[in-house]
């Protein structure tokens, strides 16, 4: 049992790695880009060149939504057995037989949950991921400001391909060298969030940087060292 753990930690370390350096290493596509001498703003503008911050936005949001939900199972938040759905599939259809008036808005309205999904919204596993990695990097937020910035970010990037109104996802700086842009970027003391009346602007290149560094230094060691056998499974059924 004991190997049998260990080998699912390891897989599930594999499978995390994977995704995150995959975003990390697109994010340094477009960082790299900003950071040779012959790319100017002027070669930017003459050729209809974005600096990538909508897609690494959206792109983000949707590993940090991933990776909050994997915070929340080592917190100790269950997913969905197949058991409960089915449970919940009986309730569904019973309040469809017993409510005909309202049968077509409970059938459209009342979500069935899928198996190995987390008993937890998206915002508030987000609300919760801030809370635990804020000591690990500066979100320029409270636990409490995550649920208006999800809808800023997230789900306007998600459903209207563009951030909420007043908010930018724009920080284009040239010529300082690949290396430097790291340097600048990975200091912790940067904040990834900034409010400024009620609205929130985001530096995503601080962003994909904090998310690297939450990955290192928080969630993987999180998952090595975790020895309870159900957080395992859940994870390993997670990220499957």
């Amino acid at each position: 049992m004991k190997n049998q753990s260990k080998k699912k930690i390891e897989q599930i370390i594999e499978n995390l790695d994977f995704r995150v350096n995959s975003y990390i290493n697109d994010c340094n596509s477009y960082l790299y880009l900003k950071s040779i001498n012959e790319v100017t703003e002027k070669v930017f503008e003459d050729n209809s060149l974005g600096g990538g911050n909508f897609i690494m936005a959206s792109g983000l949001f949707g590993l940090v939504n991933f990776l909050s939900k994997i915070n929340a199972v080592l917190d100790g938040h269950k997913l969905y057995s197949d058991e409960e759905v089915k449970e919940i599939k009986k309730i569904k259809n019973k309040l469809m037989r017993e409510n005909k008036e309202h049968r077509k808005l409970i059938k459209t309205r009342f979500m069935i949950p899928k198996f190995g999904t987390i008993k937890k919204t998206e915002v508030e596993c987000f609300e919760s991921f801030i809370g635990s990695t804020n000591k690990s990097v500066n979100w320029g937020i409270k636990a409490d400001e995550a649920r208006k910035v999800w809808d800023q970010y997230r789900n306007k990037l998600s459903h209207l391909a563009i951030p909420g109104s007043g908010v930018a996802a724009n920080n284009l700086s040239y010529n300082i060298g690949f290396d430097q842009h790291i340097s600048n970027y990975s200091d912790p003391a940067n904040k990834i969030f900034y409010s400024v009346e009620g609205h929130y602007y985001l530096c995503v290149e601080a962003f994909y940087l904090s998310i690297k560094r939450i990955y290192k230094e928080h969630l993987k060691p999180k998952i090595t060292l975790c020895k309870d056998n159900k957080v395992v499974n859940s994870l390993s059924l997670l990220v499957s």
